[in-house]
């Protein structure tokens, strides 16, 4: 079983899937180092699962909604970031979790101990192999001789002489082929050895390159982490973009909205200008039509005056009658053109209110022209952009998907190996 002080599990960074979040949790194991991805409900799984056994377990970082704002969300992601990592390292200080098979699959630590089981296997065999001296393999070979039966003396009379030197040749014979056998047993002997120290050069070897395979793949993990972490950076930016894109329409839509309701305001304000232009005409022509009738009614009373002239003579009127006459008469014609005067002013000044209205009104038309034509143009970068954004997501997801084929290929090579 692992040790708790060789394993190091940090959460560095986290990867999007639509509005899914992917945390990438590195573990390390002595040399041996890998990624495993995790969703925030997975981390609720683990937790109910290990309810059901242990007891006071650290608590979870809160499931809050994340607002996908730029700023707002990154702080909320960082913070659950270091929750989660704090409950996970916690877990880990604990042997008898380290130790269940819910938090092993959860982190793949099963496979990790299979491969230290098979380094631990193949260093044992290299070193009993390199404890095997020369001297001791050539003290084998000779104590298996010694313990070869002697031929027993055989005790041969005088009389038996030619039996006695007939064996004495088959002994000197034995003697010759046992010599023959134990050079060949020696030399047999040298080349095992010979193939020993040349399979224990090949079993260093091989570890070297395996260990420079290892090596390779703590590279290729560095270098997955790199991009993933430039993949956020780039998602980040275009996020940050996006908002700012569509704060600035926003901003738009609001100018938008108050200049058209200034623009139905002005309209409504021309429209009883123009009403009140109407009853100003009505009221200006029935002033004409009045001061037409004093006119016929002046006219009708010089002409009755002078027929009175006429009838009655000038001798018999005097001369103050005739001048309070007048004076009374052109009294009401004056007062009849002061108020003329003033309607025609009032008019005038209607007039002006009236075509200061209409220019304002064509200003603000212009205006909202220009307004809409701006509008029109950020709604067409809008598109170019969605459209940009989503060729950016489905090479982001090509990556990704390549990204985890090499990751199935590097796990199954670790199995392999």
């Amino acid at each position: 079983m692992q040790d708790q002080q060789s394993i190091n599990i940090q959460i560095n960074s986290y990867s999007y899937e639509s509005t899914t979040i992917f945390y990438q949790i590195s573990v390390k194991v002595g040399i041996k180092q890998w990624i495993v991805q995790k969703r925030y409900s997975q981390f609720e799984e683990l937790n109910r699962i290990l309810e059901l056994t242990f007891k006071q377990l650290p608590q979870l970082p809160k499931k809050n909604f994340i607002t996908f704002l730029v700023g707002k969300s990154i702080e909320q992601i960082n913070e659950r970031k270091y929750g989660l990592q704090h409950y996970l390292q916690t877990l880990a200080s604990r042997i008898e979790i380290l130790e269940c098979e819910a938090f092993q699959s959860f982190l793949k630590l099963q496979q990790t101990e299979q491969f230290i089981k098979q380094e631990l296997f193949k260093e044992n065999i290299i070193e009993q192999q390199q404890q095997e001296s020369p001297t001791q393999i050539k003290q084998e070979i000779e104590s298996e001789q010694k313990l070869q039966p002697i031929p027993e003396s055989l005790f041969i009379s005088k009389r038996d002489q030619e039996q006695q030197t007939s064996f004495i040749e088959n002994q000197v014979e034995q003697e010759k082929s046992n010599s023959i056998e134990q050079f060949e047993n020696q030399q047999s002997s040298d080349i095992q050895q010979k193939e020993s120290n040349e399979n224990a050069e090949l079993i260093v070897e091989m570890k070297a390159q395996l260990q420079e395979y290892y090596d390779q793949i703590s590279e290729k993990d560095l270098i997955i982490q790199n991009f993933n972490q430039k993949e956020l950076e780039t998602q980040e930016y275009y996020n940050q973009q996006i908002y700012e894109k569509q704060y600035r329409i926003n901003e738009l839509n609001g100018q938008l909205n108050q200049y058209q309701e200034t623009y139905s305001e002005l309209q409504k304000q021309y429209q009883n200008m123009q009403n009140h232009m109407e009853e100003l005409n009505i009221k200006f022509q029935e002033s004409q039509q009045q001061s037409e009738l004093l006119e016929q009614q002046l006219h009708q009373q010089q002409n009755f005056i002078q027929q009175q002239f006429t009838s009655i003579g000038y001798e018999n009127l005097n001369q103050i009658q005739l001048q309070q006459i007048i004076i009374e008469q052109q009294k009401k014609l004056d007062e009849q053109i002061q108020v003329n005067k003033e309607k025609e002013f009032e008019f005038k000044q209607e007039l002006d209110k009236h075509y200061l209205v209409e220019v304002q009104r064509d200003e603000l038309f212009q205006e909202n022209q220009l307004l809409k034509e701006q509008l029109e143009e950020e709604l067409l970068n809008r598109n170019e952009q969605a459209e940009t954004i989503e060729q950016l997501k489905l090479q982001l997801e090509n990556l990704q998907m390549q990204l985890k084929e090499k990751q199935e290929i590097l796990e199954i090579k670790n199995e392999l190996s």
